[in-house]
């Protein structure tokens, strides 16, 4: 359990890099555009998704089900036996197979998945170098492929840390009839692959 729990909280901890902007593929940059145009008007997001951890290296493939409902800072995420309620200040976190209570407060400049859960649905592409990559047909959906870039491999969280970064790149795949966020996948240098797929939106 505290395992899987720390898979969780990696994934979740991996929020927008702070960078410097520079160029990206137009194409790219406006289906980006659309989706955050779109998910910013929402005053509530629910959503049911399934989580993969995956490091072919160490041999390793996990995935578990969430689900998440989301009105401005508030929040309440559900996965791997792990109840996350916040207020938009406070963070309680509930583990319920251990029947323990962990609560922090809301770093407001924190934009990570567990401080922010709004953000997996709205990208700053300002922030990342994107690239179109094409279209693949999965099912009966035509599914837009787009791969970000943190401007600084090098740079951490958070600008003058001065700490590498552990995230290479993330995948997104768009779901081209709606604009909608289909899949999300982070991609660690350590070989670590956290992918995120929305079920229900």
């Amino acid at each position: 359990m505290k395992y899987s729990a720390t898979i969780i909280l990696i994934l979740f901890s991996m929020g927008l890099i702070n960078a410097q902007t520079f160029e990206s593929d137009p194409k790219a940059k406006k289906i980006i555009e659309k989706i955050t145009e779109e998910t910013k008007a929402y005053k509530t997001i629910i959503a049911d998704f399934s989580f993969k951890m995956e490091n072919q290296q160490e041999d390793i493939s996990e995935e578990f089900e969430g689900k998440v409902y989301v009105k401005g800072d508030k929040y309440h995420l559900t996965i791997m036996g792990t109840e996350t309620y916040s207020d938009g200040i406070t963070i309680w976190t509930h583990m319920t197979e251990a029947d323990e209570l962990n609560i922090t407060n809301r770093d407001p400049e924190d934009d990570s998945f567990l401080n922010n859960p709004r953000k997996i649905f709205s990208i700053n592409e300002d922030e990342y170098k994107l690239k179109y990559i094409g279209e693949e047909e999965v099912g009966d959906e035509i599914l837009e492929k787009i791969e970000l870039y943190p401007a600084k491999l090098d740079q951490g969280l958070n600008p003058g840390e001065g700490v590498a970064s552990e995230l290479s790149k993330i995948v997104l795949l768009v779901v081209k009839s709606t604009n909608s966020i289909k899949e999300v996948a982070y991609y660690g240098k350590n070989g670590n692959v956290y992918t995120v797929i929305l079920k229900e939106f």
